[in-house]
């Protein structure tokens, strides 16, 4: 991994439309996170539209239970080729039933890959698994976060991402509000790889761990 370069940190992400320059050429990440809230119903899918030189780039999202009510967005992490100089980035809604204002954030960020990246970004529910080919013997990173629910509240909602039947990352965030879609903590956690074909998957760590095609789940391997 090179160069990881922040393209845009700040309040109110909707209607973003700045230059930014990189020296990146070839392949790499754009990982974008934020806030966000349903301004006119509940029980949708909120998030963002995120482009780079009018090529869509990404879509951090989720289902929102709650009205007016500002939540976390299951961060996207895309993979793109961009050449060095200057690029225009633009963020707008997703949907017409949500809004962001002067309490939501939002990061943007650029991640240089030495060789392409595994992404995997699919709707639940989970377990679910996937193979990828790796040529890397070393060191990785594995990059997760999703959404969940729980049936009764009060419940620690976990994920773990499952390496060739090994739990090599797990996240966990505690729910309060029953039958409400929570985005969990995103982590990072290095890995050991070798080259060849890979089984990787997402699964659960406890018992009141929901989820449905309405949670989003991001995974990636970078080398």
């Amino acid at each position: 991994m090179g160069i990881v370069q922040t393209i845009a940190n700040g309040n109110n992400p909707l209607g973003t439309k700045l230059t930014f320059k990189t020296e990146i050429d070839g392949p790499a990440l754009l990982l974008v996170s934020g806030s966000a809230y349903a301004n006119v119903y509940p029980n949708v899918v909120i998030g963002y539209n995120v482009e780079i030189d009018g090529v869509a780039a990404g879509s951090p999202q989720l289902y929102s239970n709650l009205l007016n009510s500002h939540v976390t967005l299951v961060s996207s992490f895309q993979q793109i080729n961009i050449t060095p100089g200057d690029h225009v980035l633009t963020i707008d809604a997703l949907t017409p039933w949500m809004t962001a204002d002067a309490f939501d954030v939002f990061s943007v960020s650029l991640w240089d890959q030495a060789e392409p990246a595994f992404v995997w970004q699919i709707n639940g529910p989970v377990p679910q698994y996937t193979t990828f080919n790796s040529e890397v013997s070393g060191t990785a990173l594995v990059f997760l976060q999703g959404s969940a629910w729980s049936g009764s509240g009060n419940q620690n909602l976990g994920l773990m991402v499952v390496l060739d039947g090994n739990p090599v990352l797990t996240v966990a965030s505690f729910v309060n509000e029953a039958n409400s879609h929570h985005a969990l903590p995103a982590f990072i956690a290095p890995v050991q790889m070798t080259p060849g074909e890979h089984k990787i998957g997402i699964s659960t760590t406890s018992g009141d761990f929901n989820s449905d095609s309405n949670d989003f789940y991001t995974l990636a391997v970078m080398f």
